[in-house]
């Protein structure tokens, strides 16, 4: 073995670069489910609508831990998928995030390239946001997505009053 192959190893997996790969796999994979749904009749919308559905029960459990709690799990959502998180408001009634527009590290013309071969558009991918409305929904919650330049703003606000603690008893 390699003395660089014997400090590689001694040095364990590099995760950073493993959560990177990851991300990128998410995206060319949504990216490639979402070109090819109008050859099956279907809208990238009707997917992520679909799919927001299914896991809002997922998210009831939030409910009463306040737009912080929904956040925060947004946040691990999209961090875990490469978007880089720049700053964050955290409140139990309202809660705000700013975020890089374009996942991964990428500029803006490099991940237009990476989805340019499945016929998808930064655009279309940016409807992924639209799961976390149904899902916030369950969880007590609003959820916003701006577009603000080469930032996303995220703004989560709770419905209705506070919990009791006798009410999460």
């Amino acid at each position: 073995m390699s003395e660089a192959a014997e400090r590689a190893e001694a040095a364990g997996p590099d995760f950073e670069g493993l959560l990177l790969r990851a991300g990128f796999n998410f995206h060319v994979f949504l990216a490639a489910a979402l070109g090819l749904l109008p050859e099956l009749g279907a809208t990238p919308e009707q997917l992520i609508r679909r799919v927001g559905e299914r896991l809002a029960p997922t998210w009831a459990g939030l409910r009463g831990h306040g737009a912080d709690a929904v956040l925060h799990l947004v946040l691990d959502n999209l961090a875990s998928t490469g978007y880089a998180v720049r700053d964050v408001q955290a409140g139990a009634d309202e809660a705000t995030a700013t975020l890089a527009r374009v996942p991964l590290g990428l500029t803006a013309e490099d991940w237009a390239a990476v989805l340019q071969p499945f016929g998808v558009t930064p655009a279309t991918m940016q409807a992924l946001f639209d799961v976390f409305t149904p899902l916030a929904a369950a969880a007590g919650a609003t959820i916003s997505v701006q577009t603000d330049g080469e930032e996303l703003r995220i703004l989560v606000r709770r419905v209705g009053a506070p919990p009791r603690p006798a009410d999460l008893a």
